[in-house]
């Protein structure tokens, strides 16, 4: 599956239509096991941008080993997905 979502990534973004560094591609399974992609263009940050990343990063370090990794990445996944 992973092996096809960046087949298909490459086949549809790099081809010149759109710089594939430049963008960014998540796939979620919903509940009900379907596949939802999310495409966006990355942007620049602006200075509200960069505090809020440094806060988070922040945030999460000041976390250390109280909680793993896994759910460090759950979190910002849930956020993620609740944005787009």
């Amino acid at each position: 599956a992973f092996k096809e979502t960046v087949e298909d990534f490459d086949n549809n973004y790099a081809d010149g239509n759109e710089n594939a560094s430049e963008m960014y591609r998540i796939v979620f399974i919903d509940k009900d096991g379907s596949e939802v992609v999310k495409t966006f263009s990355k942007t620049k940050y602006s200075d509200r941008a960069k505090l809020l990343l440094n806060e988070i990063t922040t945030s999460l370090e000041e976390m250390g080993q109280a909680i793993s990794g896994q759910e460090k990445r759950q979190v910002l996944m849930e956020l993620l997905e609740k944005m787009c």
